[in-house]
């Protein structure tokens, strides 16, 4: 008994030593696109099984609100389907939680997050797919996970 105790307190320390990497908050610069005058930080941190982000931007005073993605890819080279659509960003902040833990966002392949204006012609959905060509051209800032 006392040896199966010890094997899963072994267990358990070995885990979260390899997890202790990812418990820290990571923060992301979100680069002006263009001259957009709109930049930022979004600040990811660990929640559970979730990762909450936190998103500040500076510029865009001329919007209501502005929309965040997370896409697969580079802010350069990204997938044109949304990968993470995250709620509007009003007064410059947005604070929510998507799921997955942090070491999944920031291992494997490259994501970007990107800062757009409202328009109706941006798709509401995760699944529908932009015009790359409207996806740079509508980039207010951009952030890379990868960094």
């Amino acid at each position: 008994m006392k040896v199966g105790i010890v094997l899963v307190l072994v267990g358990l320390a070995l885990l979260a030593g390899g997890c202790a990497g990812m418990t820290q908050p990571v923060t992301v610069a979100l680069r002006e696109a263009g001259n957009s005058g709109v930049s930022g930080t979004a600040t990811f941190r660990p929640a559970w099984a979730s990762t909450r982000v936190e998103i500040q931007v500076k510029g865009g005073e001329g919007y209501e609100f502005l929309v965040a993605h997370i896409h697969s890819g580079t802010c350069a080279a990204m997938n044109p389907f949304v990968q993470y659509q995250l709620p509007r960003i009003v007064g410059g902040r947005v604070s929510t939680l998507i799921p997955g833990d942090i070491g999944t966002l920031f291992q494997g392949d490259a994501l970007a997050l990107t800062i757009h204006p409202p328009s109706e012609d941006l798709p509401a959905t995760l699944t529908t797919p932009r015009s790359s060509v409207h996806e740079i051209e509508s980039t207010l800032a951009c952030g890379e996970l990868r960094e």
